[in-house]
């Protein structure tokens, strides 16, 4: 399999580390941000995202390397309909068998994915974190490092779980919400919430 990936920051470098390099080949780099030309974490930059088009015989899967639940969005409405996107899964991460994880995202080194529990399009389960029994992370959202959810928890569309959170079971948190690391949370939260780093809600 031959891979094109979009970004070349810290969050890419964690990506192409998951990657078994022995069954994908990743061919290069697109980043808006990065000279043409310039090799990051091993690979040459091709060029920026309206170049993407210009390789499309050179790959067969895209993945977008990048940490921004909303760019993530904005590049997978962009190309979704133009191309197939691969699905990121470190070797020392522990999915359950009847988890189901979407197209594009990135299950990160140690993290788990637990029994019945759904990761939903290009969402990030981060290091050492932890989405546990019949939860779900919906699409391009992110649970950041040593997040830890209880069971029976939804996370909606385009939310960033903050670093060392930890979040009660049976607890629901919205679409387009901020929670600030190290927090508690124990009640549901609405759509749009940001909060503090250490807070209890």
């Amino acid at each position: 399999m031959k891979l094109l990936i979009i970004g070349s920051g810290g969050h890419a470098g964690q990506v192409i580390d998951a990657i078994d390099k022995d069954k994908v080949e990743i061919i290069g780099l697109i980043d808006d941000f990065a000279k043409q030309g310039e090799i990051k974490h091993g690979y040459e930059i091709f060029g920026n995202v309206n170049d993407i088009i210009d390789f499309h015989s050179y790959f067969d899967y895209l993945f977008i390397a990048i940490g921004d639940n909303n760019a993530r969005k904005k590049l997978y409405n962009r190309f979704e309909s133009a191309f197939k996107f691969a699905t990121v899964i470190h070797k020392s991460a522990v999915v359950a068998k009847n988890a189901h994880i979407g197209y594009g995202s990135y299950i990160g080194a140690g993290a788990v994915v637990a029994n019945n529990s759904q990761v939903h399009l290009c969402s990030i389960v981060n290091t050492n974190a932890s989405l546990d029994h019949d939860s779900t992370l919906c699409s391009f959202s992110s649970l950041n490092p040593n997040t830890a959810t209880g069971g029976n928890v939804i996370i909606g569309e385009c939310t960033m779980i903050g670093m060392g959170t930890n979040i009660k079971d049976n607890t629901l948190i919205g679409d387009n919400c901020r929670i600030g690391m190290g927090s508690c949370i124990i009640h549901d939260v609405p759509n749009g919430t940001t909060t503090k780093a250490n807070v209890t809600f």
